[in-house]
């Protein structure tokens, strides 16, 4: 594609975006600048196309900066023009029953929530004609046999280490890639040692993988800085915050703020994309914003301070939520806060159970 493809957005009416906006929520924001970055990954991906060879992006930055924008725009993007086929493994610190490879699999195979039998049933539906001895460790990677289950026709090992599990899912990737090129996105690896091993792996291997890895610099420990360096030959993008000439694209005509609040925006959070786009939809939740003729505004008598960081803003957010509210909700939130990002609502209520609270559906 052209360069000017990756980076065309189309404006859209005020009365439109005023029309949605009790959807501010919902709306995933278009992508922003990165134009140097965008380019970047889009030439890995053609390398990918060209040389058949897996190649390795690591994407680094400070939390708040884009890295994971920029991936999913590269995962949507080559998805949209037929260029690849996209997989993603998440991680979050502390981990989540959404973590890792096993549900990135899962979930690419929509084998989500399958007893173990439905699990092999479904994988060998999507996979036609997989080797047996691969379906058996694909089906035991997603679902590991229990001692309760009963016994099916697909034996296998316990896949107990990271170089097994690792082998396992790179197994599946150069099955998955006779057909077109994959793009592999693996986020916040600081938190993930298999998707760092993945990456490892996949370095060199003559098969059209791209493996983009996003990491923030400040949550990295020893072992995850060290593995990180190793990766070599991978290129690594560093993300910073939006230059002085992206901010205004980002904040007046993505977010559709005034020239005056828009302004006050752009000054407070310091190109920090994730920062700006909390902070008006905070905004928005609270019903503080209005349609004016050139662009959302506070609405009259409102007086919005702009906190100075992106933490303090979530406290500000968590302490309207709870103001008024006993303080047994409060420790339900933190438990859920515990829980991980995804919080499953049966997990929750359990723990908040022990805790001996009750969790409101509100929350």
């Amino acid at each position: 594609l052209p360069p000017q493809t990756l980076y065309h957005r189309r404006s859209r009416p005020l009365r439109l975006r005023g029309a949605g906006l009790g959807l501010y929520g919902l709306r995933r924001p278009a992508m922003v600048g990165r134009q140097a970055e965008r380019t970047a990954l889009w030439n890995e991906l053609r390398l990918v196309h060209e040389t058949g060879s897996a190649r390795v992006v690591v994407l680094s930055g400070e939390a708040g900066t884009g890295k994971s924008r920029l991936a999913r725009w590269l995962c949507e993007r080559a998805e949209e023009v037929g260029g690849a086929v996209a997989l993603t493994a998440l991680h979050t610190e502390g981990g989540s029953r959404r973590d890792g490879l096993e549900p990135m699999i899962s979930r690419w195979a929509s084998a989500t929530g399958l007893d173990r039998t439905g699990v092999a049933v479904q994988l060998n539906r999507v996979l036609r004609a997989v080797d047996v001895a691969l379906l058996a460790r694909l089906t035991e990677l997603i679902r590991p046999r229990a001692a309760d289950d009963p016994a099916d026709s697909f034996p296998a090992s316990p896949l107990t280490g990271t170089d097994a599990r690792v082998s396992t899912v790179v197994e599946l990737l150069i099955r998955l890639s006779h057909d077109r090129p994959i793009i592999l996105w693996l986020d916040d690896v600081q938190w993930g040692a298999d998707a760092r091993a993945l990456g490892a792996a996949l370095l060199g291997a003559q098969r059209p993988i791209l493996a983009v890895l996003t990491t923030r610099r400040e949550a990295q420990g020893p072992e995850a800085r060290a593995e990180l360096r190793a990766l070599r030959p991978a290129r690594v993008i560093q993300m910073r915050p939006l230059n002085e000439a992206e901010r205004p694209a980002l904040v007046r005509e993505l977010l559709g703020l005034e020239p005056a609040l828009a302004a006050a925006v752009e000054r407070r959070t310091d190109g920090v994309p994730l920062f700006a786009m909390q902070l008006v939809g905070d905004w928005v939740q609270r019903g503080l914003l209005e349609v004016g003729e050139a662009g959302f505004r506070l609405r009259r008598g409102v007086s919005a301070e702009v906190p100075d960081a992106l933490h303090s803003l979530w406290m500000e957010r968590v302490d309207h939520l709870m103001a008024g509210r006993p303080d047994a909700e409060r420790v339900a939130l933190e438990l859920a806060a515990v829980l991980g990002p995804s919080v499953h609502f049966a997990e929750w209520q359990a723990t908040c159970d022990i805790a001996g609270v009750t969790p409101v559906t509100e929350l």
